[in-house]
């Protein structure tokens, strides 16, 4: 016939049997609301761990709201700001290259330079043929000397 764990077990003063293993026996000096509190603590962590699937999820939404999405709304109305400014930008500058296009290929065409002589008056003129800005025939090759 087969005993039990705790009957296999010696009985020795001072000790006492517990889980399989042999614990010293302590007198009882803890004041009664300790035991209360611990109680209290014990069951608090178990309504704390039950519920901890709910509190988790919760506390990442509320990260996520805080620290991640208000932030980023804030972004993408800086970026849409920003955005409508460069596109304002590079529709002036679009028609202003457009209008220098223009004019680079004018200054290209001697007629244009002809002109341009005629309506300046003859003192803008000289200054013209003074600083050699005057168009010279295509024949004619530039020289070194002035």
């Amino acid at each position: 016939m087969k005993r039990s764990r705790d009957e296999r077990t010696p009985e020795l003063p001072g000790l006492e049997p517990g889980d399989g293993a042999l614990v010293a026996s302590r007198p009882r000096t803890e004041p009664q609301g300790r035991g209360i509190a611990r109680r209290y603590a014990a069951r608090s962590a178990e309504v704390f761990l039950y519920w901890m699937p709910v509190w988790v999820p919760l506390v990442l939404l509320a990260q996520l709201t805080q620290g991640g999405l208000s932030p980023a709304l804030r972004e993408q109305e800086d970026l849409e700001r920003k955005e409508l400014e460069l596109s304002q930008r590079l529709a002036s500058d679009e028609s202003r290259a457009h209008e220098l296009d223009l004019k680079v290929e004018a200054l290209g065409d001697e007629i244009y330079h002809e002109r341009l002589l005629r309506l300046y008056s003859d003192e803008v003129r000289e200054e013209v043929e003074r600083r050699d800005l005057a168009p010279r025939p295509s024949s004619e090759a530039p020289t070194g000397d002035r």
